[in-house]
């Protein structure tokens, strides 16, 4: 056995084919489309999300060019655009990806924002928010090392381009909810404002060090204002803590199913929400409650001086918001982690996030602990968490310390991290609960009426407003039109000065409320008002187009406002002795509102007593209609927390931590994997996790143990190239051979390599038999043609050289390397 230098696996290695005669890199694809047409691999995959209309996808990788291929074949749908985002080393092997079509572009990590701000109105779908980040199945699982890193770049780049652009431009769902929200917003927070001046409050989030924080809650309750974020409030309920203020934020009507249990606080504990909670939530809640930010999305001067809303995104930082605000002189976090536990959790015990088990391939970033270790996280936590650090620095500019207990929560610069025993705490003088009652507003039925009159006022108000505004764009749009009429120019100068006269009434009669349409409407209007017109056929169109986006958006407020008055005369009507119950059953059946008929009748049991059967039935189904709505809720939630537990990519983390040598990001997933409820998806990664360190600790026989463990499944390659590896270190060729001899029969790319250690072992005629073969199969593999030849001619097989060479002449005619071999047999029989 000759010595010899083994081959080394290429990271871009060959290509191969599949059946119906499709192409993909092996080391980015693996066998993913040997036994299924790539179409049908797609369909499955990605079903319909694939191919909505007037949507941008943004897309990581190409899939060795079949994915590229397969949405060239399915057609672009209406008004849709694509941009594949690719690795250059990657571009350079895909020579057939040379046409992009208008609707598809392909570009690398560096330069997809400026090829979609420039050439593909990306700027538009974003603000529109029909932006959409999608990855391919080769980034998916990560089986080229260097995509990984990739992916996690492009979605930060992606997030913070998306949110600059959604930021204030798509306000629509919260200018919704604060409009439904008009009846139900009636105490503005700055009552509280102070109220806890020099003592202490407890701020609770669903990050795993809840579960840490609870019992020390416990122990100084009496002494703490006690601050929940609604969706912990079950986890609060099984350890029989009550919050004095439950906090809640969130727009969308999941909410309602994440704070449920918060309901069972309404007798005691105070809703602070910001203005644009989710109305069945907020609509269901009986107890006292304060609100944050704005009540009107207009401007009036029946606005009241108020608390603003967080400058954070999450509901822990309208938590925190509020605390400082109180006039606390310290903030203890509790659960506000911004990261993952060490395990793979993302949110504490008693939470459907930790039901479904860790998430070791969720998290896309790495941050330091509290501890100085290493923890995952995502973009949304990582913002929070930022926020939270610039909210940490106001409250010490305000006298205010925050500090974070946990060690296996994010680091951050401005909060404070002190063991629990050593947080000081000054004694409250009476219970935070009474503090609160005695410092909000009176709220008794007069009050109530009174409130309900002043918002029916105000809507009226902005309807007629709207109506005026509807129908004088209405005239604007007739008006532009004559304008531009060439075929009565002297008609230009008189309709001019009606559309200008139409502008002053929005500039200065009806601004406050054109304003509020425009903001509303932002979404219609940036595109108009950002064109550059350069004649008058694009300046008379985009006017059109402003004036009917004016139209537009005002019939669409109209509507909102409309049901806005119908739910406040409905509002009414419920403080009434005897109130309409069937116009109170219709309001609340087209607010889909069950919670609110529930508590409604709950306080008024006796008069519903006298009610008919007819009706009182009708309330008693609304028991039935919000279970059914909570479990409809529930499997929408479920659904989409499930997909963050799947493992693809793991070998490619696992990888990544181990080039790295970051023992804690192993260990990491080691402990993830353990705990995985899907035990037998997570059980071909445990023996190649357990490799990986013991090749770190340097202990070869037990990593070689560990590899050898896996027979087959998504991980048996990464074993086999680390057994080939080892094997190699400690020159046992012999084992070395095997390895690659079953790696060859997953698959042709490594077919060449098993051939050259053969050869360089001695085993001459084995080697050339393999080659042979495989190049049978695989003709235009010139480099391992090339191999062949030198091997014929090291062992003087003259016409096994002059084959080989002239194949290669008859493919690359400018190869000099086979020039040269032909020249020097020729040579060589000359002189012989």
């Amino acid at each position: 056995m000759s010595n010899s230098n083994p081959p080394t696996q290429p990271e871009l290695g060959g290509v191969i084919s599949n059946a119906y005669g499709e192409h993909c890199l092996f080391a980015i694809n693996r066998n993913v489309f040997q036994g299924t047409d790539a179409s049908t691999v797609f369909r499955s995959y990605f079903e319909d999300s694939l191919f909505e209309e007037n949507t941008f996808y943004l897309i990581a990788g190409t899939d060795s060019g079949l994915l590229y291929q397969y949405i060239k074949a399915q057609g672009v749908p209406k008004g849709s655009r694509y941009m594949f985002v690719e690795l250059p080393q990657v571009l350079e092997r895909l020579v057939e990806l040379v046409d992009p079509e208008e609707e598809i572009a392909i570009t690398t990590p560096n330069d997809w924002q400026e090829c979609g701000l420039t050439k593909m109105d990306m700027a538009d779908y974003a603000i529109q928010d029909k932006l959409v980040l999608l990855r391919s199945l080769g980034v998916v699982h990560g089986h080229y090392s260097e995509y990984l890193p990739f992916w996690r770049k492009l979605r930060e780049q992606f997030d913070d381009f998306h949110n600059s652009y959604r930021l204030g431009l798509n306000n629509r769902p919260f200018t919704l909810r604060q409009i439904e929200n008009l009846t139900e917003n009636q105490n503005p927070a700055i009552c509280l404002r102070g109220a806890f001046h020099g003592k202490t409050a407890v701020v609770l989030a669903g990050g795993p060090s809840l579960d840490e924080l609870l019992p020390w809650v416990q122990l100084h309750r009496s002494n703490l204002l006690v601050i929940a974020v609604s969706r912990i409030s079950d986890s609060l309920i099984q350890v029989g803590i009550q919050p004095d203020i439950s906090v809640s934020v969130d727009p969308y009507d999941i909410n309602m199913y994440v704070s449920k249990e918060m309901l069972e606080f309404q007798n005691g504990t105070l809703l602070v929400n910001e203005y644009h909670l989710s109305s069945n939530l907020l609509s269901s809640w009986g107890g006292e409650k304060v609100f944050l930010g704005k009540r009107y999305p207009w401007s009036t001067p029946l606005e009241q001086e108020n608390l603003p809303p967080s400058i954070g995104a999450t509901v822990t930082n309208s938590a925190v918001c509020f605390a400082v605000e109180s006039g606390v002189a310290q903030i203890v976090l509790g659960g506000a982690d911004f990261c993952f536990g060490q395990a793979g959790h993302t949110h504490a015990s008693g939470s459907p996030e930790h039901a479904l088990g860790p998430r070791p391939m969720y998290g896309d970033k790495r941050v330091e602990t509290n501890a100085g270790m290493m923890a995952d996280t995502i973009h949304a936590f990582l913002n929070s968490a930022r926020s939270i650090d610039l909210q940490a620095q106001d409250a010490l500019s305000r006298g205010c310390r925050v500090i974070n207990p946990a060690a296996d929560a994010m680091r951050l610069q401005n909060v404070e991290h002190l063991p629990m025993a050593a947080i000081q705490i000054e004694p409250l003088e009476m219970p935070a609960r009474d503090i609160i009652a005695a410092n909000l507003p009176t709220n008794d039925k007069k009050q109530k009426t009174r409130f309900y009159k002043e918002v029916l006022g105000e809507v009226d108000r902005i309807l007629e407003e709207l109506r005026i505004i509807k129908t004088l764009s209405l005239q604007a749009l007739d008006y532009n039109r004559k304008f531009f009429d060439k075929s009565a120019p002297g008609a230009s100068m008189h309709n001019n000065a009606k559309l200008e006269r139409i502008e002053k009434q929005f500039t200065e009669k009806y601004a406050s409320t054109v304003n509020f349409v425009k903001h509303f409407g932002l979404h219609r209007l940036i595109p108009v008002l950002s064109q550059d017109n350069q004649d008058n056929e694009e300046l008379e169109e985009s006017s059109r187009l402003y004036f009917q986006a004016l139209v537009d958006t005002a019939t669409i407020l109209i509507k909102v406002l409309g049901r806005a008055r119908s739910r406040t005369l409905s509002r009414q009507e419920e403080e009434k002795a005897q109130p309409n119950v069937p116009k109170l059953l219709e309001q609340w059946r087209e607010d889909q509102q069950p919670g609110r008929a529930i508590i409604w009748a709950e306080h008024h049991a006796n008069y519903i007593n006298q009610l008919p059967e007819a009706q009182q039935k009708e309330l008693r189904e609304f028991q039935d209609s919000f279970d059914d709505s909570m479990e409809k809720l529930n499997q929408l939630y479920l659904k989409g927390i499930e997909n963050e537990g799947k493992l693809e990519g793991m070998n490619s983390r696992a990888r990544e931590y181990f080039h790295c040598q970051d023992e804690e990001g192993l260990l990491g997933l080691l402990a993830s994997l353990e705990e995985h409820p899907d035990v037998e998806l997570a059980k071909p990664f445990l023996p190649l996790v357990k490799g990986y360190l013991a090749e770190i600790h340097d202990t070869p026989g037990e990593a070689i143990e560990a590899y050898q463990i896996i027979r087959d499944g998504p991980a048996h390659i990464e074993a086999l190239m680390r057994l080939f590896e080892l094997h190699t270190e400690s020159q046992d060729l012999e084992s070395a051979l095997e390895v690659l001899k079953t790696l060859s029969g997953i698959s042709p790319t490594y077919t060449p390599m098993y051939a050259d250690m053969l050869q360089a072992s001695g085993d001459v005629e084995n080697a050339v038999e393999i080659y042979t073969d495989y190049l049978l199969n695989n003709p235009d593999d010139l480099n391992s043609m090339m191999k062949l030849g030198k091997i014929y001619h090291q062992y003087e097989a003259t016409e096994g050289v002059e084959w080989a060479m002239n194949y290669i002449l008859s493919k690359d005619p400018d190869n000099q390397t086979a020039k040269a071999m032909l020249e020097s047999l020729d040579q060589s029989k000359t002189i012989n």
